[in-house]
């Protein structure tokens, strides 16, 4: 994300492929809205990654700041082992 006075040779940008964001949630709670996500820990990738990047522009955009969530960094494999050992 960026302004356009920050990439003066940049002539145009075009996006391959849509890839889709998935929110896991534990069974217990029930989320409708990104802005209920309020309070929790959200496991939002590595620092620096796209993910994050992604994650904390959703967060801004539902009118959620760091104060008001707090993310954790986790790469995938961490991120998803609670879940298959659930299984």
């Amino acid at each position: 994300m960026g302004k356009r006075e920050d990439y003066p040779g940049l002539h145009g940008l075009g996006s391959l492929y849509v890839e889709p964001l998935w929110i896991f949630l534990k069974k217990d709670l029930k989320i409708h809205l990104l802005s209920e996500l309020q309070g929790l820990r959200i496991g939002a990738g590595l620092p620096g990654s796209g993910t994050r990047k992604i994650v904390s522009q959703i967060l801004v955009d539902n009118q959620l700041d760091r104060g008001q969530v707090t993310l954790v960094s986790l790469g995938e494999k961490k991120a998803f082992r609670p879940y298959m050992m659930d299984r």
